[in-house]
């Protein structure tokens, strides 16, 4: 979990996963330089496998995500952002999803909400998600993926300042070399921000080509043909 001054809303993003069915999992919570009153929410958190590092500088999602992820030492790998939460079932759900399927990396439905917290829409992925798929859109809510490390092992965050974790999914589930499921039951609650990516689908062309040139290596005309059909697909929500 990156957070940076997320006083607000991580309190409620913790309390999410402390209330998990399946009680076996470690939080670590990388505070990313924060200036609010987010180090003093976290200090008030004793579970033991809560585990709290800090940035001295703030440095991005990506890299406190990273961080994070070198850290783990659980088989399965989960994101969660400090102003989203999980339903209790979340992480049993999917652990079991993957098992009964014999998968590598799992995703789920989730709910959007704004920032008072009501919710305005759901987002349900296909059963099935492959590689070239995924190109096309990004299917695989980070909130809501999942992949094992026994079978494809640590997948990097890519070095980039936006849209880094779709990067991260296209090259997981390149490594996986087979399908993700996705579960269409709801798993989490995405907590939407009119200044966010999210919120400006124009501004994502311009992080898609970064995603496609920069962390996958394609070719500028390869980048400019997936942006494209990227645009298709996102607008006409296919």
């Amino acid at each position: 979990m990156p957070a940076y001054n997320s006083a607000q809303f991580i309190r409620e993003s913790i309390n999410s996963v402390l209330t998990q069915t399946l009680d076996d999992w470690e939080l670590i919570v990388v505070d990313d330089a924060s200036v609010d009153d987010t180090p003093h929410v976290l200090d008030s958190f004793v579970d033991s496998r809560i585990q709290i590092l800090t940035q001295q500088r703030n440095q991005g999602a990506g890299v406190a995500r990273q961080r994070a992820l070198d850290q783990a030492q659980g088989r399965y790998i989960a994101f969660l952002d400090s102003d989203d939460t999980w339903e209790p079932h979340k992480l049993e759900t999917q652990v079991a999803a993957l098992q009964e399927n014999h998968a590598s990396v799992c995703c789920s439905a989730y709910q959007q909400m704004d920032a008072e917290g009501k919710h305005i829409g759901s987002i349900i992925p296909p059963r099935q998600i492959t590689y070239e798929k995924l190109l096309t859109k990004n299917y695989i809510g980070n909130l809501t993926g999942m992949y094992d490390t026994v079978t494809i092992g640590k997948i990097d965050i890519p070095e980039l300042r936006k849209r880094q974790d779709y990067a991260m999914w296209l090259q997981v589930l390149k490594a996986s070399n087979k399908p993700a499921i996705g579960t269409q039951e709801t798993l989490a609650c995405y907590r939407v921000h009119e200044a966010g990516i999210s919120a400006n689908k124009w501004k994502l062309l311009k992080y898609n080509f970064q995603v496609y040139y920069q962390a996958l290596g394609m070719n500028a005309m390869q980048s400019l043909y997936r942006t494209g059909v990227f645009l298709w697909t996102h607008f006409t929500k296919r």
